[in-house]
């Protein structure tokens, strides 16, 4: 739960918040009001706080309009679905409901945080998978080149910057502010070796992947501290994670957003979009920002023809592809060197030996991707050469170190294509059997659930079918609808996801590959309404532990 909160000295009023279309529905006395904080969480509301009650997925925020105003809410702005703006009182507040509200909440937040992400280039990133990696990967570049960014996304928002011994007080300064739950931070730091460029990154988690309007301005906040003379943390750039929810949402669409980059558009969430057209609309939506000036995109995603014709002719579109010479980035002689990956690097009439230890040709897309925003700089070279000593990303193709001569990868893929391309990724360089560990998300798109079984059976020897967050839905129906995808029986189904994790772990062989995915870097698992501590890596070290001093497992 985050609590937005403003060091300003001078509280701004009300009427200077909302666009002029809505403030000119205010009379002056609610116009004067002085605004403390913006919440859309009634919990968070404090004495002179403006609570704003959105609809959610299953309640309108405006049943929690009372709470608000027993903690000290000032005003309320709230979601109607009526054609105008008007204006009740309960108990003496003012109660302003405002058509189409999500629209212009990040407007109304960047008003009141004065609009930090015009204090910097802002790089957006969009598409069903690999946001998280060309996140890190720009962060982790940036790093070693000597810049220090901001990141935004699913694990978290924080400051990555060139590796000191020491910890940035400053670093510290942000983690603390605004949050009242801090038990989800995260810290990474790569372990570089002397002469080797290095990266620090400090992560406290929002539980979002794009986070909603208010938050959205005010981490820009934190980690610019917009309201003070200068950038105080030394942040030359923030990139950050944008979702399909969050573009259709409108939650950036006051952020500064400068560079657009697309991966891909595969099926995923199509319980909220409804088809996959919706979703390719929700996606473009980045493309179209007025703020945006330079759009990257993915020569091998056919979304990619169909976004161009979107994007405008003012915009710089550059474009990237794994092996598409028509593309501005394109690679050839991709080949497996020493614990890295090799490839000739064509950009800018001009040929880079490329060097990653990265897996996987998904990985070399999103590398790609990257290096497309740093393509038209004069250190281009040296960040491609920077590339060798990026550090691989939590939860993404992440090896779990063990002794036991079997190698255990946990990953957060949890589409099918995701799950294609780690499982074929894996594929290409393991000795024995693969065995793959999956659930799907209750509550979510459940089209795509027998699709990842179809992925799982055609790359891996053995599949476990698990829970994953099975949120309210029964886990026993979801592994129902996950095993309809299998034409073999080359499956079994395990819902404790600790005891398949183990199952497989026990039953693999020297030369095996488990791959462990869904849940990634998360470090919890969500049953009905609880929130349960839950790590896969975690899981799977005790289960090689085990392993090592002769453990047997009870299931069979």
């Amino acid at each position: 739960m985050m609590a937005v909160h403003s060091e300003n000295i001078n509280f701004p009023v009300l009427g200077t918040l909302l666009p002029q279309a809505l403030s000119i529905y205010l009379d002056g006395a609610i116009s004067a009001i002085p605004v403390n904080h913006l919440s859309i969480d009634s919990r968070a509301i404090s004495k002179g706080d403006v609570f704003v009650a959105l609809q959610g997925v299953s309640v309108h925020g405006e049943v929690f309009i009372p709470a608000a105003i027993k903690k000290g809410a000032v005003a309320i702005l709230s979601a109607t679905t009526a054609s105008d703006v008007f204006v009740e009182y309960r108990d003496e507040i003012p109660v302003i409901f405002i058509p189409h509200l999500e629209q212009y909440l990040s407007e109304i937040a960047g008003n009141f945080y004065h609009h930090p992400t015009k204090k910097v280039p802002v790089i957006g990133i969009t598409g069903t998978n690999g946001k998280t990696s060309c996140a890190q990967i720009y962060a982790q570049l940036s790093a070693f080149n000597g810049s220090a960014v901001g990141v935004i996304g699913t694990m978290g928002y924080g400051a990555c910057r060139p590796h000191v011994s020491h910890k940035n007080s400053q670093d510290k300064d942000f983690q603390d502010k605004g949050f009242q739950d801090k038990s989800s931070q995260n810290s990474h730091a790569s372990q570089s070796r002397a002469g080797q460029p290095g990266y620090s990154l400090s992560l406290v988690s929002t539980g979002m992947t794009t986070p909603d309007a208010i938050a959205a301005q005010f981490i820009c906040d934190e980690l610019l501290h917009s309201n003070n003379a200068s950038n105080t943390l030394g942040l030359e750039s923030v990139v950050m994670e944008v979702s399909s929810h969050g573009l259709e949402q409108g939650r950036v669409s006051a952020l500064d957003i400068n560079s657009a980059i697309f991966t891909n558009l595969t099926h995923d969430h199509l319980d909220y979009h409804g088809d996959m057209v919706a979703y390719g609309n929700a996606k473009a939506k980045l493309f179209e920002m007025p703020t945006i000036n330079l759009a990257i995109v993915n020569l091998d995603d056919e979304f990619s023809h169909e976004l161009t014709t979107k994007i405008a002719s003012t915009v710089r579109v550059i474009s990237y592809s794994i092996d598409n010479a028509n593309a501005d980035l394109y690679l050839d002689n991709i080949r497996y060197g020493h614990s890295q990956l090799l490839a000739d690097l064509y950009c800018n009439n001009e040929i880079y030996a490329l060097s990653t230890p990265l897996i996987g040709r998904f990985n070399l897309s999103n590398l790609l991707a990257v290096l497309s925003v740093f393509s038209q700089q004069q250190n281009f070279s040296q960040v491609v050469a920077s590339a060798q000593y990026l550090q691989p990303i939590s939860g993404r193709m992440e090896s779990v170190e063990n002794q036991e001569g079997i190698q255990v990868v946990v990953d957060f893929a949890h589409t099918p294509d995701a799950l294609d391309n780690v499982l074929q990724a894996v594929s290409e360089y393991v000795d024995g059997e693969v065995y793959c560990v999956f659930g799907c998300g209750g509550d979510r798109d459940q089209s795509k659930r027998p699709l990842m079984a179809a992925v799982a059976e055609r790359y891996a020897d053995h599949v476990v079918v698990t829970n994953d967050n099975p949120r309210s839905e029964n886990p026993t129906d979801i592994a129902q609808q996950v095993v309809q995808g299998f034409s073999s029986n080359n499956h079994c189904v395990i819902e404790e996801r600790e005891e398949a994790i183990r199952f497989a772990i026990h039953h693999a062989k020297i030369g095996d590959m488990v791959v462990i995915a869904g849940k990634g870097h998360e470090s919890y698992q969500l049953i009905g309404d609880q929130k349960i501590p839950f790590s896969d890596r975690q899981v799977a070290l005790s289960a090689l532990k085990d392993k090592s001093i002769g453990h047997e497992v009870s299931h069979d």
